[in-house]
């Protein structure tokens, strides 16, 4: 007897699976690496800078987030803007997205990204400034859009500090740290939901990625083959389906390595999938099969076909699908269903639309088919008797 099909492929049925587990978690280590230097400050109590001599030792310290209080902010003539854009061409007028400005402390300046709502606020306000502050580099390896904003601002800031007091530019930098404070309208809320929904994202795959191994360990582990006790003993439907392979007694089974081939239909059983998950049904339960074609298109072309052998079974709304590589495999699969299992076979806009409205209806007619045909076959049987 051959490899117990089940279990092979309720091993293979686990391979989309852990793909999609690698990408969530390649997805946060990407995300994990954008907020490194973020981490340390990003949910902890903050600490307040008030000069300029607090803020750089707390940037020294890796303190990425701040309280920033007192701030004494002038504008500078320099900002970021956007524009919208259809496939790389601009299709507006250019939109003001964020201000800089430079903060003002006794000991020294420091250049700071500021939200386009400040230019509405009063010198009094803008006296006054107590908020929660990103604290960045001019440049941060490129992963940043603003790494050249930054350097233009602060560029912009050096000079004209420079020409108000008519000191040299290399003296003024001296008192501007190459540091760049961000305000933003939310502090560090949108960061925290975002750290935070990678977090989740990685711990619910890491879990799915234990269970997986569990279930490639143990496959009468996994949630597919406890749900076979819900139609039968999972073991003795184990069993038949084996028995049917080694006896040749299937109408259907697939040979093929890759899981999303696999089927097998024996006189008991219906092994196939439902949305890439495995499914089983009751063969003598199959009330309707037909083929569908799905053309893929590209730029109005099609580029390739696929076919499935969708199946339905009574009671339950939800198909068994098969998928074929070719059309004509296909074709013979559900000729031979309607050959064997008096099944209804083909498609027609009037079957689905029966199947919809009128379940039931569609059942009884079903039924009354596969009847007929068992009638017919035993006349038949009777008559070759007589002879």
């Amino acid at each position: 007897m051959e490899e117990n099909y089940l279990k092979k492929v309720i091993k293979k049925s686990g391979v989309n699976t852990l793909v999609i587990i690698i990408a969530c978690i390649l997805i946060f280590a990407f995300g994990f690496f954008s907020f490194k230097d973020k981490v340390s400050t990003l949910f902890t109590s903050l600490e307040t800078g008030t000069n300029v001599e607090s803020i750089k030792k707390l940037y020294d310290n890796k303190k990425a987030y701040i309280q920033l209080k007192d701030a004494d902010i002038y504008f500078l003539d320099y900002a970021i803007y956007t524009y919208n854009t259809v496939n790389g061409v601009k299709t507006g007028e250019e939109k003001l997205d964020q201000v800089y400005g430079m903060i003002a402390y006794e000991d020294g300046y420091i250049l700071a990204l500021l939200p386009k709502e400040y230019l509405d606020m009063t010198d009094e306000e803008l006296s006054s400034i107590n908020t929660v502050a990103l604290l960045e580099s001019l440049e941060n390896g490129g992963l940043s859009d603003s790494d050249d904003y930054h350097q233009d601002a602060y560029d912009e800031l050096i000079n004209t500090i420079s020409d108000s007091f008519g000191e040299e530019a290399s003296f003024v930098k001296d008192y501007v740290p190459e540091i760049c404070v961000s305000i933003t309208d939310n502090g560090r809320k949108n960061d925290q939901m975002i750290f935070g929904g990678l977090s989740i994202l990685f711990l619910v795959a890491l879990g799915i990625l234990v269970r997986n191994i569990i279930v490639k360990s143990n496959y009468k582990s996994s949630k597919f083959y406890k749900s076979l006790n819900k139609i039968g003993d999972a073991e003795s439907i184990e069993n038949s389906l084996d028995r049917s392979i080694a006896n040749g007694t299937y109408l259907y089974k697939s040979d093929d390595r890759i899981y999303a081939y696999l089927g097998l239909i024996t006189p008991n059983y219906v092994l196939g999938k439902n949305n890439n998950s495995p499914v089983l049904q009751s063969t003598p339960d199959m009330i309707w099969a037909h083929l569908k074609v799905t053309k893929h298109k590209s730029y109005f072309i099609t580029v390739g076909k696929s076919f499935q052998v969708v199946m339905y079974f009574k009671n339950v709304k939800n198909p068994v699908t098969i998928d074929f590589r070719k059309e004509d495999q296909a074709t013979a699969v559900v000729r031979k269903l309607a050959e064997e299992l008096s099944i209804i076979a083909g498609y027609s806009d009037e079957l689905m639309k029966m199947f919809e409205k009128d379940y039931q209806g569609f059942v009884r007619m079903a039924e009354q088919q596969k009847e007929s045909a068992s009638a017919e076959n035993t006349n038949s049987t009777e008559n070759e008797t007589y002879e």
